[in-house]
């Protein structure tokens, strides 16, 4: 298996704000990175190429995900899906050994 470097965030300065200061409690917009997407298995990616999609774009896609997200997260709270302490994810429908 190999490993992969993970991705850096794309650096977009929030208006009005010092880039090298982050206050504790304080809040940091994500808007520019797009939508969370909610996979199947529960695992959330964002769109990788938001920032080249047109406002019209952006917003049939926000449209689409926040729908979807919302029917996985049904599917998902009735499958009763826990997060064991290693962080992977298990179904109360598996049989356990």
């Amino acid at each position: 298996m190999t490993e992969k470097t993970p991705l850096a965030l794309p650096y977009k300065p929030q208006e009005g704000a010092d880039p090298s200061e982050l206050t504790v409690g304080g809040s940091v917009t994500l808007d520019h990175l797009g939508p969370i997407v909610v996979g199947v298995d529960g695992s959330m990616q964002r769109i990788t190429n938001w920032d080249t999609l047109t406002e019209a774009e952006r917003k049939n896609t926000m449209r689409v995900v926040a729908k979807r997200n919302k029917q996985r997260l049904e599917q998902l709270a009735q499958a009763e899906v826990a997060v064991d302490p290693q962080g992977d994810l298990l179904s109360a429908l598996e049989s356990k050994e």
